[in-house]
């Protein structure tokens, strides 16, 4: 039932963390097909799935493309660059320019036509729908039309913003529902697999800084409910990603401390002090910890 409510109209970010839970109950209990569909298809028209989180993957209809459907490294590209962008056009211009930096622009052009149809025909190889089913086009340039493609990493951000703006209104328990959801869906960075080029730089800060926002009230909200061990491994996969994080840092300690976990406070604490004197930041108080 969870499952099939996150298909209907207006279904909200609490459903569909509570779809993708029950999704993976049933899939422990061997069940991956209810009435002929895929527990783990949250829309029957969104049929193309984009995974940059942790790794760039491409599922239609459910099953995963093969590295050699591709045919080539800039197919998979283009389709990366158009999810960096989730709904925007990307100019033509920008994305031959990308794809071929050193080649003559008089060529690339007819290039990237032939390459959309190639991702096209691995987007939809059935042809079941029309060409910008799933790439739509104009004059303007190319971009994934998301009635019809799901992007981790833009749905990630879409449910942590909503999370945040339910804790503004007081719905902390539905907030937290969706903020568990958020966390255990950051498998990695986005597009980890492109660290040195700049059109995945702005997705990439996007979506960390919308996982770390959420992970921090989370964490947060575990230590104020006694949850010390869940808020000790939230707080510390933060600090893997950002070590210069002083909020968390103090959060960690009192945590410990109150959990009468008095030596993993007190090398916390001294974790929390090398790491601002690493970037010349006003070091902890030691009073904190002294009494322990």
């Amino acid at each position: 039932i969870e499952v099939a409510r996150t298909r209907l109209p207006g279904s909200d970010a609490a459903s569909r963390s509570r779809a993708r839970e029950a999704a993976r109950r049933l899939r422990e209990c061997g069940i991956r097909e209810v009435h002929g569909q895929s527990v783990d298809e949250e829309s029957r028209e969104r049929r193309v799935a984009i995974r940059v989180l942790g790794g760039f993957t491409v599922r239609v209809d459910g099953a995963e493309v093969q590295h050699s459907a591709w045919r080539s490294r800039q197919a998979r590209t283009l389709v990366k660059i158009l999810a960096s962008r989730p709904g925007r056009a990307v100019s033509r211009a920008y994305l031959c320019e990308t794809l071929w930096p050193d080649d003559d622009p008089s060529r690339t052009s007819h290039r990237l036509s032939v390459l959309l149809t190639t991702v096209r025909g691995v987007l939809d190889p059935a042809k079941a729908h029309p060409p910008e089913h799933s790439i739509a086009a104009d004059s303007s340039g190319l971009w994934l039309d998301l009635r019809h493609v799901s992007i981790d990493a833009d749905d990630l951000i879409a449910d942590a913003h909503e999370a945040m703006a339910l804790l503004e209104t007081g719905e902390t328990a539905r907030a937290r529902e969706i903020l568990r959801d958020v966390d255990r869906r950051y498998r990695g960075e986005a597009f980890e697999d492109e660290p040195f080029t700049e059109w995945a730089d702005i997705p990439r800060e996007e979506t960390r800084a919308a996982w770390l926002r959420g992970a921090r009230h989370l964490a947060l909200s575990y230590a104020k409910a006694g949850q010390v061990g869940d808020a000790e491994a939230l707080f510390t996969r933060l600090l893997l990603v950002d070590p210069y994080d002083e909020r968390v840092h103090r959060a960690r300690v009192r945590n410990l401390l109150h959990a009468g976990r008095h030596g993993e406070a007190r090398r916390a604490f001294h974790r929390w002090t090398e790491a601002m004197t690493e970037i010349g930041a006003s070091r902890p108080d030691p009073a904190l910890v002294r009494p322990f």
